[in-house]
């Protein structure tokens, strides 16, 4: 089953834009890769503009274009539904928001369970459930994206 989430990044307008991503979207995985990955400014946008991704990896471009696809993923490599699964723009490409806010309705309406965010040059995480009770957002870390199968 997947493990779905959303990862906003903040405009210098003060708007967002948002892309959903369908598996692997614990800390654990989808937080330590953006942490380890995408803790730029320029990797996070570039990682946006791919639109829906199927799945996270460590980097937004394959190395080969001409050999990866969803078919033939190539190791380490972001899987995104328009360049690689061939699905339409309109379908799955990024969303812009004027607040947070709406950003995060829209994760929890596409049933996603965490919410990753960049914003003011850091990543922080959280569930859309979290924003609706009024719980601030963690910073992402080490600590709180440690895989609690290999802590064990």
């Amino acid at each position: 089953m997947a493990t779905r989430s959303f990862i906003i990044v903040a405009n210098p307008k003060g708007d967002f834009t948002g892309s959903y991503c369908h598996w692997d979207g614990y800390p654990s995985h989808n937080g330590r890769l953006l942490l380890e990955h995408y803790s730029s400014k320029g990797k996070a946008r570039e990682l946006i503009r791919l639109g829906s991704l199927s799945s996270l990896g460590k980097r937004a471009k394959p190395l080969d274009p001409t050999n990866h696809s969803y078919e033939n993923k190539e190791a380490g490599t972001t899987v995104a539904a328009g360049r690689d699964r061939g699905e339409p723009w309109d379908a799955v490409k990024p969303t812009r928001f004027d607040t947070v806010r709406e950003a995060i309705t829209c994760a929890g309406e596409s049933g996603c369970e965490y919410v990753y965010l960049f914003w003011n040059g850091h990543w922080s995480f959280g569930t859309p459930s979290d924003a609706i009770e009024g719980k601030p957002y963690q910073p992402l870390t080490w600590e709180n994206t440690a895989d609690e199968r290999q802590a064990a």
